[in-house]
């Protein structure tokens, strides 16, 4: 078959292994009441436990993407899901604080690997006007998984138990991997036969030396959106639930019903904001200047709807709030994940990925202990407060300041590129 048309069969199992690296992800925070009363564990020790997971996300997103640029995305991305079914099997033997600790660490330093290998993988399949669909598909596996989780982890729990529901949604990955190998084949990594785009400059350009990254505007205006955006986006992963058992007074079956219902909503702003950004790219604006309207729209949506949904009394109201909330938060990861393809030699791409998810995991590991401090004081209308005013500006910096990087080899024929001449991403 053709990479052209197995191109799309790739990018279905990549959605797949993301929902279940999220159903993986968010079992833990849906069975955290249960395991509280189980295992007697505090806010703070829940904190601690979600932070293992974090630092280890941290460190090892960093280290995926540099590896991923160096062993290829088909085979680093099938180590990830191997590693991380087995952590996730493993929380079903949890005994208490410390086993949990272990096993949460263990599956940080094996999720992150998926998304810099899914973005390198699909830079060099799909051109830069459908890289904001399939990139941020991918990344809306996340919101499927979201929904998914919630109904299926706690039937699993009322049908049979925690462990039970831990082991059951830890083989998933397995099934995928299996798929995986089945389809994309070693050959399909060939560049004699991969597409060729009109940012096919930037796929045979030389990438820059790791440390020469850091010099770049472009890296560290993605290292800020990432390290407001990731604590952002690690909060609702985390402590939605929890807010709405503690705070709210939900009930484990509520939460079954309702929780869903804001993961979908990232899940449609990861579609819509994909599709605003291929519409604007057809209609002749540049990547980069769709990337940033997407983002602006974001500015707005989701300060609205977390200050709103902390107002209300009434519990469908609150969670259709947050799931607004959680539709700004889509659209603005459809707008910034296709970056590093967008702006950096291919050769560069996992490493940039993997910069990013490093910023927004230790920007994750501070909110979260800040939260779990405040949540055990009574205080959980603070991080929301902390949002609405966070994120907007992440946006502003983000549509004033990034620019396209100048093409090294147009810099060596005819010295630096003048201000706002066109890179392959556009116009900023």
């Amino acid at each position: 078959m053709a990479i052209e048309k197995k191109r799309w069969i790739i990018f279905i199992l990549l959605v797949m292994a993301n929902v279940v690296n999220y159903i993986d992800r968010q079992a833990l925070s849906i069975l955290v009441p249960v395991l509280q009363e189980e295992l007697g564990l505090t806010n703070v020790d829940y904190s601690i436990i979600v932070n293992a997971f974090l630092i280890a996300y941290a460190l090892s997103y960093l280290g995926s993407g540099y590896v991923i640029d160096r062993i290829g995305g088909r085979v680093g991305v099938a180590l990830c899901v191997a590693v991380w079914s087995i952590a996730a099997s493993l929380h079903a033997a949890a005994f208490g604080f410390l086993s949990l600790v272990a096993f949460r660490f263990l599956l940080g330093l094996s999720e992150s690997g998926i998304n810099p290998g899914a973005v390198k993988i699909l830079t060099r399949l799909f051109p830069p006007k459908d890289r904001a669909f399939t990139i941020g598909m991918v990344m809306g596996g996340a919101g499927i998984g979201a929904v998914f989780a919630p109904v299926v982890v706690v039937w699993l729990l009322m049908n049979a138990n925690w462990r039970v529901a831990f082991l059951i949604t830890g083989l998933l990955g397995f099934v995928v991997l299996a798929a995986w190998f089945m389809v994309y084949r070693p050959s399909d990594e060939d560049p004699r036969d991969l597409p060729v785009f009109e940012d096919d400059l930037l796929a045979h350009e030389r990438p820059y030396q790791w440390a020469d990254l850091f010099r770049l505007r472009a890296t560290w205006i993605i290292v800020l959106l990432h390290a407001v955006a990731g604590p952002v986006f690690f909060f609702f992963m985390f402590w939605l639930p929890s807010y709405l058992a503690q705070e709210r007074g939900f009930s484990m079956e509520l939460i079954g019903k309702t929780t869903w219902i804001p993961y979908l909503g990232e899940f449609l702003g990861l579609f819509a904001g994909s599709y605003l950004a291929r519409r604007l790219i057809q209609r002749g604006y540049g990547a980069l200047w769709a990337r940033k309207a997407v983002g602006l729209a974001c500015a707005v949506v989701v300060p609205v709807s977390v200050i709103a949904g902390i107002q209300v009394a009434d519990p469908y109201a609150i969670v259709i709030l947050m799931a607004f909330a959680m539709f700004g938060i889509g659209m603005q990861i459809s707008s910034f994940a296709p970056l590093p393809g967008d702006l950096f030699p291919f050769g560069n791409v996992g490493s940039v990925t993997g910069i990013g998810g490093l910023a927004g995991s230790i920007g994750g590991v501070l909110f979260t202990s800040l939260v779990g401090v405040l949540a055990d004081r009574g205080m959980y209308a603070v991080p929301f407060w902390i949002v609405a005013v966070a994120y907007p500006l992440a946006m502003l910096v983000f549509a004033i300041f990034l620019k396209p990087i100048p093409s090294k080899a147009a810099e060596a024929e005819v010295g630096p590129l003048p201000s706002g001449h066109a890179s392959p991403a556009g116009n900023g």
